[in-house]
């Protein structure tokens, strides 16, 4: 990929892309073993590729999954967030800007498909006009409500894809 090299883009940390891993606590949720282990998978490659992880978290519900702490554990290039919205996409956006990351692309994932993935989509896709990738095969939800939830995101926003 060959970016010009501007100041701007001089004093950004250039990632492959970033990786979003949305309220993956076990507190209030069962995490199914299949979601934990596509997110695992999806970790794994960002940690390959050099992609930025951003673990956004719902404020007093609990640690994210053991498991995705422990594959994180010794990775520079990731940060914690939490608050107490479904939509986590203000505290991922001040992540970014403090570390400086610069991306072309940003992949979601993780739980309560129908509202906090749904509205931090909403919120990454206002914000940034790069291509945004739900992958649908490391997102659950509780509710009926999530294919409607899917729908929205692939029709809404151009920038927006949902992949399996």
């Amino acid at each position: 990929m060959d970016i010009r090299k501007s100041k701007r883009l001089l004093s950004k940390h250039i990632h492959p892309y970033v990786l979003c891993i949305i309220d993956m606590q076990p507190d209030g949720f069962s995490n199914s073993k299949i979601i934990i282990d596509n997110v695992l998978t999806l970790v794994r490659e960002a940690i390959i590729k050099k992609a930025f992880v951003v673990v956004a978290q719902y404020k007093n519900a609990g640690d994210t999954h053991i498991s995705i702490i422990n594959a994180l554990q010794d990775y520079p290039y990731k940060a914690y967030g939490w608050n107490n919205r479904n939509d986590k996409s203000p505290i991922i956006q001040n992540i970014l800007r403090e570390k400086k990351v610069f991306t072309r692309l940003i992949k979601v994932c993780g739980v309560n498909t129908e509202y906090c993935i749904w509205a931090t989509v909403n919120g990454l896709a206002r914000k940034y006009y790069i291509p945004i990738k739900v992958i649908e095969s490391a997102c659950n939800g509780t509710d009926r409500i999530i294919e409607d939830a899917l729908h929205h995101m692939r029709t809404t926003y151009k920038n927006v894809e949902v992949i399996s």
